[in-house]
């Protein structure tokens, strides 16, 4: 008797083997894409909290806003606040104004290749010092996705950014 496997044998199971393989690959796939998507969320939604809070401690750059010798209420404007543009997609930018003096950028940050953010109400949004709200009209949806998966959050009004869900 011979000892040893068949063709047919060999066949099958490499068969089994692609199979198998080609499903865990495209898991790895898909977990990948979910967790670029989770990631830029998380990440997008600190920008909007970061420039929140620089709205809220009304930091500025005095010299850059127009104080005599870079010395805060020597003739400087005033803080208009800190928006996030989510302008030119896929990408956002933090930025500090006074009056239409741009005085702190942060970005463009690009958000990775096929994650894409779409938003209700604009493209975005500035935090008013002190606490004092946004420009927005109404509240605004950030929605950020990339195939088959999508993570949500909202900018209210007043400034609150809501929790990130599906």
């Amino acid at each position: 008797m011979k000892k040893g496997f068949t063709l047919l044998e060999i066949l099958v199971v490499l068969g089994v083997i692609a199979i198998v393989a080609g499903v865990g690959l495209a898991n790895l796939r898909n977990r990948n894409s979910d967790e670029r998507v989770v990631e830029s969320a998380e990440k997008l939604k600190q920008a909007f909290l970061q420039a929140k809070s620089q709205a809220q401690s009304g930091k500025k750059d005095c010299r850059l806003c127009g104080a005599v010798s870079g010395v805060c209420g020597t003739g400087d404007v005033p803080l208009l606040g800190w928006r996030v543009s989510l302008w030119p997609a896929p990408s956002y930018s933090i930025l500090g104004l006074c009056g239409i003096i741009t005085f702190s950028t942060l970005g463009p940050i690009n958000l990775p290749i096929g994650v894409g953010v779409s938003t209700t109400g604009g493209s975005s949004v500035l935090f008013y010092p002190g606490g004092l709200g946004t420009d927005l009209l109404n509240p605004m949806q950030i929605t950020v996705s990339a195939t088959g998966i999508t993570r949500i959050f909202t900018i209210e009004k007043n400034g609150e950014i809501g929790p990130i869900h599906e």
